[in-house]
């Protein structure tokens, strides 16, 4: 299909760019340490909450909390240092789960609680991770509507609403965050593709355009014992997939960062009619 220009949808501000990886694993692992310290430190009954709480259940996290959350059911006398967070609210039983040995809320509470506070990328990864990990979807919907003319319900709500286990990783989900913050048809994910090497699935994109998004990293081939093979079977996996009439755009972080080049790039691959009445999702 010849390549055309689509203005992205009006609007829609950049995102700041994302922080570089090395510096997103060492504030998470500095979060981890100061979750470590409190454990050691509180004497009274208390649970880690909120992103806190997302470390550790594993969910993953865009931005590592700079503060360490808590609730506690009484209203501490002294507040302590400014890298504490502690939230004074009733807990019922149920949301109070001990893992590894730490205090701290359910899996589900914790993504309630994070969703209504979080951006909405930032929120949209945490809530892809979490039903990735187990979270029942539906008790979450409940949740949100149970706390309805609530602060951050509406946006929670809009979270849910696009959330999908089935993201592998943070980068796809922010790589879907930005196609539906421009109002494009919304991707599947996790696509099974038939060649004549077999069975492929890619990351997201659309059965109806067959056109497939896959979202690149250096970990596969950095990581291996012969990067030259990887790159030699991606490569042959990536013919096999186009003699079968999809297309493909790969999109690797530096992409993701140029957001309206991005946005640029997968309209021009798309009919027109697909892209004729962008409907950004509200509130992104």
């Amino acid at each position: 299909m010849p390549a055309r220009q689509v203005t992205p949808a009006a609007g829609a501000a950049p995102e700041p760019a994302p922080a570089p990886v090395p510096a997103a694993a060492a504030a998470r692992d500095l979060a981890l340490a100061r979750i470590a310290a409190v454990s050691r430190q509180l004497r009274t009954p208390f649970w880690f909450s909120h992103e806190s709480a997302a470390l550790i259940w594993g969910c993953p996290l865009w931005t590592a909390p700079a503060t360490t959350h808590i609730i506690q059911t009484v209203q501490p006398s002294d507040h302590g240092e400014r890298s504490l967070t502690r939230h004074a609210m009733a807990l019922v039983p149920a949301d109070r789960r001990v893992l590894r040995g730490v205090p701290v809320t359910s899996l589900e509470r914790t993504v309630v609680d994070c969703l209504r506070q979080l951006a909405p990328r930032d929120a949209l990864v945490l809530a892809d991770g979490a039903l990735r990990l187990g979270a029942d979807a539906e008790a979450l919907r409940a949740r949100v509507d149970a706390l309805a003319g609530g602060r951050g319900v509406v946006g929670a709500r809009t979270v849910l609403d696009h959330a999908d286990g089935r993201a592998e990783s943070p980068w796809e989900t922010f790589v879907r965050y930005l196609l539906l913050r421009h109002g494009l048809p919304r991707p599947e994910l996790q696509i099974p593709i038939h060649t004549r090497l077999g069975w492929f699935r890619a990351d997201l994109g659309w059965l109806a355009f067959k056109l497939l998004i896959e979202v690149d990293g250096f970990v596969k081939y950095s990581t291996s014992d012969d990067p030259a093979r990887v790159v030699f079977e991606e490569k042959r996996r990536h013919d096999a997939i186009v003699e079968e009439g999809w297309g493909i755009l790969r999109v690797t972080a530096a992409d993701a960062r140029r957001e309206r080049e991005l946005i640029g790039r997968v309209c021009a691959r798309l009919p027109p009619a697909a892209t004729a009445h962008l409907t950004p999702v509200r509130g992104w």
